[in-house]
């Protein structure tokens, strides 16, 4: 038997029909992680969080974020009343949601401190939730 134009075309979509066949099977076995568990009802609150961010961003004196060995120094704006500094500190990592995590803040303190000598290096994202009727969202992205 002769190998002719149409073996040929047979043979390149059989291999095309394998290629895309693989490539259906490897994107399957990728987890898919949505940025929070619960999409939807933190949607809803995104109009309140640019409130405060854009509330945060007019502040005179910002929010700084200094690394510094094994912890993170967080400064607080002078004028802010240190009872008002009641919120937490969300560590989101985009590499994997398990390594994600939350710590509060100190109440009455304009400058906190967090140990994070073991969390793992790499890009974070440092979200600041201060609620309330004046509150403040503030974030940044860091490589820690």
């Amino acid at each position: 038997m002769k190998f002719n134009w149409g073996h040929g075309i047979v043979l390149v979509l059989v291999l095309f029909g394998l290629w895309i066949g693989t490539m259906v099977y490897l994107t399957t076995q990728h987890p898919i992680d949505l940025v929070t568990e619960n999409y939807y009802d933190t949607e809803e609150s995104y109009q309140e969080r640019q409130l405060r961010s854009e509330r945060a961003s007019q502040l005179i004196e910002k929010i700084e974020i200094k690394q510094e060995e094994g912890s993170l120094a967080i400064q607080f704006p002078s004028n802010l009343k240190p009872e008002a500094i009641v919120g937490s500190v969300t560590f989101y990592n985009p590499r994997d949601k398990k390594l994600d995590f939350e710590v509060a803040l100190q109440n009455g303190s304009l400058s906190q401190r967090i140990d994070i000598s073991s969390i793992a290096h790499g890009k974070w994202t440092i979200k600041i939730d201060l609620p309330g009727d004046q509150g403040y969202y503030f974030e940044e992205t860091l490589f820690l």
